[in-house]
């Protein structure tokens, strides 16, 4: 079985050596990287549905930075929640009504990073999920295109490349929303 600490570089080294990644130097302890230090909470949605089997992407929940300064110092104490995770639901489960009068799949998984990096440009997160299995994300970020979504959250700030269920999304677009 491979751990965190043997991980992390390989992973490193296979973002680096992909054209237009500008990642920071890696180090084989640190599994979060993190350049960005503005806040960038919010939730990055597809513009389109992605299935792959019986698992829907719902979004990429980011935190803010308190959150994220938790979580990489090892004091977040919500085992279900990381600052930067991607949350699926499992379209045959049952389904009811929420808090807002949204339908909500009764089986919604959220996958926590094994690692991530986040730069200024570009963005990228790899984690498991018992019943997903491996998931990746790894795209650009537009950090301006983010603020000015506050205002017009139909507007592209995110694009990348998405693998889960045994399946890889390319060019996925992505818009803010701020939440409910």
């Amino acid at each position: 079985m491979m751990t965190r600490r043997f991980l992390a570089p390989v992973l490193l080294t296979c973002v680096i050596c992909t054209p237009a990644w500008a990642a920071p130097t890696p180090s084989p302890t640190k599994l979060f990287v993190r350049e960005v230090k503005s806040d960038i909470f919010g939730y990055l949605m597809p513009e389109k549905d992605l299935r792959a089997g019986r698992f829907v992407f719902r979004n990429i929940a980011l935190g803010s930075p308190v959150e994220f300064q938790s979580y990489e110092t090892g004091k977040n104490d919500i085992p279900t929640y990381a600052p930067f995770m991607l949350e699926f639901d499992d379209v045959t489960s049952k389904t009811s009504e929420n808090e807002l009068g949204q339908m909500a799949y009764a089986v919604a998984p959220r996958v926590l990073p094994t690692f991530y990096v986040i730069t200024s440009k570009s963005f990228a997160f790899w984690g498991t999920e018992k019943t997903i299995g491996a998931v990746s994300f790894k795209g650009v970020l537009d950090l301006a295109a983010m603020k000015a979504a506050k205002d017009d959250q139909n507007k592209v700030v995110a694009t990348g490349d998405l693998t889960f269920g045994g399946a890889t999304f390319k060019n996925v677009k992505l818009t803010w929303f701020g939440g409910d």
